[in-house]
């Protein structure tokens, strides 16, 4: 029996797979604990799994409270400054606590660095989990540049982008790492944060073609869907709403977005426009307008693989596991992108010929309305997305990914003496070869 540690500070959309493969996991037998943070804390749980906390609620909500939080700087400034580096020991020390050598094993996602650290220190088989394309970036690619973008200044720019992230961390790092008695690392967000054991990217590959820049040893699982349906229950008001007339459109945006107020007006004056009833997902009620226009209901949450599939039409933000479930449920969808991997989401799902973007700054209810009515009148759209959720039906994202796990647990176990292939406490080694 494996001891399987998951780590996801993220939002919702980060953590609900590794939930999905926590459950999957443990039904295989295994011992799995998720490592996230206070507003997921209770849905860990009600998923029956064991819960260790990185982050606590409070602190969760100062980040995504934080003015200016939807631009990409201010993002990265205040994620570094209050999640990424000071979990960086703290989860290291939890990955040691937990660590029984021959049967533990992690999976984090790249930023998760006291994950990797400790796969060094410690030979703790590691798994990185990217659950969308952005941190698996290519020059060819487009996951974080262009498309139009020659290779060559790709390089250049994504060689600027390393130097720009490590002038945040690098050096916070390095001092914890010097603590440890390991060597200092460079290009953080390069392939030093790519465990060698395997890197895993939570969608198929007719998402998301392999490239051949990415790192050798990834490999591509499928959507690891979850969405709560069989944790939390189904308010009987979302019930009488949607028995009482046209399938809805499902109106929603990031869980982190408070400052939500123009989306969800210009999106819901879009479906009052078409003769559309809708419901708005948010747990920020004062984002929508007051009172509520008629046919238009609000929920905090409601799980949605329960509730796509009685919907007409998805608008949102383009994060993964909302796009995935809109997939899957076989609905077209509206993307108002926000930022990171969102912009890249979009038109993936553009090319699939099931979604239309509208930019955020020129998000108004006419041109919602126009891309809306495209999608719901077009026989082509609705026959693509259907064959996509036929696909998605026939897939086993979340098997794959366990499969994944448990190799990589294995192959760990193999390895002699894996545990202790880190210093001895206080002394110094030379990097080695995996290292920048």
């Amino acid at each position: 029996m494996l001891r399987a540690i998951l780590v996801g500070f993220g939002t919702a959309g980060d953590v609900h797979p590794l939930i999905a493969i926590g459950r999957r996991l443990r039904e295989r037998g295994h011992e799995v604990r998720i490592a996230s943070h206070g507003q997921l804390a209770e849905r860990v749980r009600a998923a029956g799994l064991e819960y260790e906390e990185l982050l606590d609620a409070d602190s969760v909500r100062a980040i995504t409270e934080h003015p200016g939080i939807s631009r990409v700087d201010v993002a990265f400034r205040v994620l570094a400054e209050r999640a990424i580096v000071p979990l960086t020991p703290r989860l290291y020390r939890l990955v040691e606590r937990l660590h029984e050598p021959g049967r533990t094993v992690v999976a984090a996602g790249g930023l998760a660095f006291g994950a990797r650290i400790a796969r060094e220190r410690l030979g703790v088989p590691l798994v990185t989990v990217h659950p969308h394309t952005l941190y698996l970036r290519s020059v060819r690619d487009g996951s974080l540049l262009p498309r139009a973008v020659p290779p060559p200044l790709a390089r250049a720019l994504l060689f600027g982008v390393d130097a720009w992230v490590d002038r945040r961390l690098a050096a916070r790092v390095n001092a914890f790492r010097a603590g440890l008695g390991l060597a200092p690392v460079r290009r953080l967000v390069d392939r030093w944060w790519s465990s060698p054991d395997a890197v895993l990217g939570l969608f198929p590959d007719w998402f998301a073609p392999p490239q051949e820049d990415w790192p050798p040893q990834t490999r591509l699982s499928g959507f690891a869907l979850y969405d709560a349906s069989d944790a939390e229950a189904v308010p009987d008001a979302a019930r009488r709403f949607l028995d009482a007339g046209d399938p809805p459109v499902v109106v929603s945006t990031a869980s982190w977005m408070r400052e939500s107020g123009a989306f969800f007006h210009e999106a819901l004056a879009a479906c009052r426009r078409l003769g559309r009833r809708a419901v708005a997902i948010t747990p920020w009620p004062e984002a929508l307008p007051r009172p509520l226009p008629p046919g238009v209901a609000h929920f905090a949450f409601l799980p949605f693989g329960w509730l796509l599939p009685r919907a007409c039409a998805l608008v949102h933000h383009g994060g993964m596991g909302t796009l995935a479930l809109g997939l899957a449920a076989g609905v077209p969808q509206v993307v108002a992108p926000i930022n990171l991997d969102h912009p890249d989401n979009a038109a993936r799902l553009s090319r699939l010929g099931v979604a239309r973007v509208v930019p955020r700054r020129r998000f108004r209810a006419g041109r919602v309305a126009r891309a809306l009515q495209e999608l719901l009148t077009s026989r082509e759209v609705t026959a693509r997305a259907r064959v996509l959720a036929e696909r998605i039906a026939k897939e086993d994202g979340v098997g794959t990914a366990c499969d994944v796990i448990e190799a990589v647990a294995r192959a760990g176990a193999a390895r002699p003496d894996s545990a202790s292939t880190g210093p001895k406490p206080g002394s110094r080694i030379a990097p080695r070869s995996e290292d920048p």
